[in-house]
């Protein structure tokens, strides 16, 4: 498609997830690789990716008044100047928190892409693996709900589970972002069976984008480390006792998420959460759905829809139970750690003191050695 002064038109592909799809791999190598990208002709809107967060909570109505800034309001109006200002052919705006949004929300994302031909990608998995992953995503963002139940909820769509499926539904996600790409600019990016190098995602992700992966930069630490069924237990029996006592989503973030999600549990290297195997058939009856949506809607899948099928080796025999001893042998190990953590942090505060006293004391005997001579040249 050309626009009218006979030029290719700007294209942005807007990348909305799905949840627990590779993607913080994906945006780690994509964000440290900007100035490659925009050699290639592609470039990142907005020019951060917390003010793509921004963007995104702006559009889905979840800013929070008298906790978010005045100014986060109006980052949807700031992206639209941007994409006006950006004479680079091609543009990127990736965020997996878009997925959910509702066709009003979806509506006013096209309002501040204006004058550019919008392609939406998806990066998709199969639903065995996908389900453990977003229900710890949604401990380590304060969520309380056990695994069995959490479980019961997502296979029965009770209210419970609605947003889950808002993300996780492919059809409903696909029908609602339809009002501003077509199936033949909807890009669908499956994510290869498990042991598969990551590299192949990532070699998919950029045929879309039209970018060669080899010229950007992909040495990138292991992305978003994850906890084990216990380690995950723990933290949401963490979440319960603190009750709303870090409501503040940076507050929480700082403490819970980073500090004792990553910093301490998730070191500890537990076993995975994995589904039961007696929901393997409704795993896979789902992931028949979605795969026959994928071929009759003619949309461009990159990878192969058999991806979508989940492999005998991602549930479990026995349910996800967590015995009390187990939990409390992870608390004990956190605590130890974290012993040692604060007791670094301090001995290096210590030193810090010690220096600056140092030099204070050196200070003080340099006046006290020129007030002395000051004095002997005045006798």
């Amino acid at each position: 498609m050309t626009s009218d002064a006979g030029r290719p038109r700007q294209q942005c592909f807007v990348h909305i997830g799905l949840q627990k799809t590779g993607t913080s791999y994906l945006q780690s190598i994509l964000w440290q690789s900007r100035d490659a990208l925009r050699a290639q002709g592609l470039a990142m809107v907005p020019d951060s990716k917390a003010d793509t967060f921004t963007v995104m909570l702006a559009l889905r109505g979840r800013l929070r008044e008298g906790v978010d800034p005045r100014s986060a309001y109006d980052a949807p109006a700031r992206l639209r100047h941007l994409v006006a200002a950006e004479a680079a052919p091609r543009l990127l705006l990736t965020e997996e928190s878009l997925a959910p949004a509702t066709t009003d929300q979806i509506q006013t994302l096209a309002e501040h892409l204006p004058g550019v031909e919008v392609h939406v990608v998806l990066t998709v998995r199969d639903l065995a693996r996908a389900i453990p992953s977003v229900w710890q995503q949604r401990i380590t963002g304060s969520g309380r709900r056990p695994l069995d139940a959490y479980l019961e909820d997502v296979v029965a769509r009770s209210r419970r589970a609605r947003t889950f499926w808002a993300g996780q539904d492919l059809p409903a996600v696909l029908r609602r972002w339809s009002v501003i790409a077509p199936p033949e600019r909807t890009h669908i990016v499956t994510v290869p069976p498990a042991g598969t190098p990551p590299e192949v995602l990532l070699e998919r992700f950029c045929s879309v984008i039209g970018v060669d992966p080899a010229k950007l930069d992909r040495e990138v630490p292991r992305a978003n480390e994850s906890l084990g069924l216990v380690q995950a237990e723990l933290l949401r029996r963490v979440n319960v006792a603190l009750d709303d006592r870090l409501s503040r989503r940076e507050d929480y973030r700082e403490t819970a998420k980073m500090y004792l999600s990553r910093r301490l549990l998730a070191s500890q290297r537990g076993v995975p959460a994995k589904l039961p195997v007696r929901l393997e058939g409704w795993c896979r009856e789902v992931a028949q759905d979605h795969a026959e949506v994928l071929v009759a809607g003619g949309y461009d899948v990159v990878g192969s829809v058999e991806d979508l099928m989940p492999l005998p080796g991602s549930f479990a025999a026995d349910e996800p139970v967590v015995a009390d001893a187990d939990v409390a042998d992870s608390a004990t190990q956190a605590l130890a750690d974290a012993m040692v953590h604060r007791n670094a942090v301090l001995s290096r505060r210590s030193r810090r003191v010690g220096r600056v006293g140092d030099r204070r004391r050196r200070l003080v005997r340099r006046a006290l050695s020129r007030v002395r001579r000051i004095r002997g040249l005045r006798r």
